[in-house]
């Protein structure tokens, strides 16, 4: 029968808690490597949601105005998905 008690047991469990939590934090950080958040950015007051198309305008004047890039250079920053976390 397996034990389970005793602190043999606590110390293979301990072990495959940080186990666990060292694997799920690799997933998020290979989930999130190519995630950038930005805050600071101002939010449209005249709709609930806003267009991402608007979103990713108002980003790339963000990264000109507050990160000081050129403009061309934060006009041709890639934008994949865009959107404001509330």
């Amino acid at each position: 029968m397996a034990q389970t008690s005793g602190p043999l047991y606590c110390s293979r469990k301990k072990k495959k808690r940080d186990t666990l939590r060292s694997d799920i934090l690799y997933l998020k950080s290979q989930s999130m490597r190519n995630n950038l958040v930005f805050t600071g950015v101002s939010e449209s007051l005249s709709s609930e949601h806003e267009a991402a198309e608007m979103t990713k305008r108002k980003l790339r004047a963000h990264l000109h105005e507050a990160l000081h890039l050129v403009k061309d250079m934060a006009d041709s920053v890639r934008l994949l998905l865009s959107h404001h976390v509330i």
